[in-house]
């Protein structure tokens, strides 16, 4: 690469000279299998790293050490040079330390909109937001020159990505109504819009996280990464593809250690996984959907944390406890309680029921159990079974789901959540998704899922998964 040094004058000011070459990192195509690469943030611990990503995730190899409170970059994949947005700066990233261009008071960079290089015209495109809307601004390094676009007329835009070759600036757009993205605004290199096209599925994200929502063009598509953690914001959690021209949207990674990923690249253009076999003990209907996260990522926890969500249950509650009150009066849980079956109970709880088996395990068991409507989650351990917490999560207005069978104090109400039966974009009718759902769970519990199970009407589960009679693995998601 041509490598940048840096002369300063005065306190906030850097003068750009091109002196040296040496090798390029990766770029464009960063690794054998001709995936695209593009430049983002990993958040880790300390300062945020910086570095390639491919639609499985970061290249940690190529990662290198940014600077603190940068909330985009982006990189002139001729010189090398990484080049970092913070509050009413930009500037030059080098050994994890930013150092400011020269830039006019005229140049209100106070909300960070995002940030993009044009190899076209080699410059840097600058979004910044206010109440007026989104302005666009460009610096061109060689000669240290601002220029400001014009406004893009919008104050809910997120993300900022740039295909120079064709002159085009892509934009996300998020209601201010809604905690999702739901439309890519396409720009010309004037500002002017000339596209807007709906996604087709929406992308969750909640604006108050940091890194903020990040935008990409590699190989013809858009790359957006998301953070969705509230509580340790240093997981990349989710990354998507969008087509700019049909609006479709894949995810192709979920948290940035790998172990929950779609599909191989290259040539996957998105769409639903084929659902997997049910586990032995899952009963019901519908989609199923599930994966099994990797032990060395959970393996230091004091409890096993297993999600359950479902659309709703199938047996109405009356009939439930008529088909089982032979059988179970007078029998006790694992913790030694007599359970006690009444038929003269509220008819408030008359909700469909879904079972819960929960086995023998070395650790406690922590059950994290939502529903998009009201259920009656009927836990039952067998002898030896260890119960820590049962977290239980409704959806807005379905708040109303009940858990029975084991000693009430054990019971926490976690809140509401869009409950989602399947992390598999378009396969749940939750309005934000998988991705937000799971993100609230983990800040309410503090514990990372060992697995997860989606149903869209179930009958029962068994806790921890087992596999089928008819053998193979039943993950939709390995490591």
């Amino acid at each position: 690469m041509t490598r940048l040094n840096i002369s300063l004058s005065g306190a906030a000011a850097l003068l750009l000279v091109t002196l040296v070459t040496t090798p390029s990192p990766a770029s464009e195509a960063s690794d054998e299998t001709g995936a695209p690469g593009f430049h983002m943030i990993h958040a880790t611990r300390g300062n945020a790293a910086i570095g390639v990503f491919t639609p499985d995730g970061p290249q940690l190899g190529t990662m290198q050490k940014g600077a603190k409170r940068v909330a985009f970059i982006t990189h002139d994949p001729s010189t090398g040079t990484y080049f970092g947005q913070q509050v009413s700066t930009l500037g030059v990233i080098e050994d994890g330390k930013l150092t400011p261009v020269e830039t006019p008071e005229s140049i209100d960079m106070s909300h960070p909109g995002g940030l993009a290089f044009d190899a076209e015209r080699a410059s840097v495109l600058l979004a910044s937001r206010s109440g007026a809307g989104t302005v666009l601004f460009t610096f061109t390094p060689a000669t240290n020159t601002w220029n400001e676009i014009g406004n893009l007329g919008r104050d809910d835009l997120q993300g900022l990505a740039c295909d120079g070759a064709q002159g085009t600036i892509y934009v996300l757009e998020r209601p201010r109504t809604k905690r999702a993205c739901t439309n890519l605004r396409v720009f010309n290199h004037t500002g002017a819009q000339v596209a807007a096209v709906d996604l087709s599925t929406p992308i969750p994200f909640l604006s108050d996280l940091r890194p903020k929502l990040q935008l990409a063009h590699a190989q013809g598509q858009l790359f957006a990464l998301v953070t969705h953690e509230r509580t340790h914001p240093r997981v990349t959690d989710a990354i998507y593809a969008i087509d700019p021209a049909t609006g479709e949207v894949s995810r192709t990674a979920f948290n940035a250690n790998r172990d929950v990923t779609s599909k191989t690249w290259p040539g996957w253009k998105g769409g639903p996984t084929p659902s997997s076999p049910m586990s032995a003990g899952t009963v019901g209907r519908g989609f199923y959907s599930n994966y099994v996260t990797p032990a060395k990522l959970v393996r230091r926890q004091r409890s096993e944390m297993h999600v359950i969500a479902v659309e709703s249950g199938e047996t109405n509650y009356f009939e439930y406890l008529k088909k089982i009150k032979s059988l179970k009066a007078g029998s006790k849980n694992g913790s030694g309680v007599e359970i006690a079956i009444e038929l003269d109970i509220d008819a408030e709880i008359n909700h469909p029921v879904v079972e819960v088996f929960v086995d023998e395990t070395d650790k406690p068991v922590t059950l994290a159990l939502a529903s998009a409507t009201n259920v009656v989650w009927s836990i039952e351990p067998a002898p030896g079974a260890k119960i820590a917490k049962i977290y239980k999560f409704g959806a807005p207005h379905f708040d109303n789901s009940q858990v029975v069978g084991v000693d009430p104090s054990l019971v926490i109400d976690g809140g509401t959540v869009d409950a989602a039966c399947a992390w598999e974009l378009g396969q749940s009718s939750s309005a934000t998704g998988f991705d937000e759902m799971i993100a609230t769970i983990r800040e309410k519990t503090g514990l990372r899922e060992h697995t997860f199970r989606g149903l869209g009407t179930a009958s029962s589960f068994r806790v921890p998964e087992r596999s089928s009679d008819a053998g193979g693995t039943e993950t939709a998601l390995v490591e």
